[in-house]
């Protein structure tokens, strides 16, 4: 069996190892292991190389199961992460996170919509501050100019 470990910011080599020696515990031998790593501080899922050839490689069953150390491994804010998550659900790849406890379970899909819903009133939330912080500005301008 052969997994892949992924991470949106790059992999320290200590951190390799450390993450290596749980997932043979986790996998109770060893197993081989691909690691895909962005090295990138882009957040748009359409430049995400490495997630797209860990996903080509999981297609290809190349790697069997895909293990990240925990939801920042996919994103650096928690919209993000989620939306990767959903890009392993919808692609049924088969995932788990190594500190989380995320899977690609019912279970896991039930945290993942709890998630779900607590990041779009999150994001709604900062959208609507956003607007009601703009249109502040724009009437201390407006009564700056009078």
């Amino acid at each position: 069996m052969n997994v892949g470990l992924y991470s949106f910011e790059t992999f320290e080599v200590c951190k390799i190892e450390n993450l290596k020696k749980f997932i043979y515990e986790i996998m109770g031998r060893k197993c081989g292991i691909y690691i895909y790593s962005e090295n990138t501080r882009k957040e748009r899922l359409s430049k995400r190389y490495g997630l797209r050839k860990m996903l080509e490689d999981y297609r290809n069953s190349k790697i069997d199961i895909i293990f990240f150390e925990d939801r920042k491994a996919l994103g650096s804010d928690d919209y993000t992460s989620f939306r990767v998550l959903k890009v392993l659900s919808d692609e049924k790849v088969n995932y788990t996170s190594l500190s989380d406890g995320i899977k690609y379970t019912s279970e896991g899909k039930m945290q993942m919509e709890l998630l779900a819903a607590y990041e779009n009133y999150i994001k709604k939330y900062a959208d609507e501050r956003s607007r009601i912080g703009q249109k502040l500005k724009a009437r201390q301008e407006q009564l700056k100019k009078n």
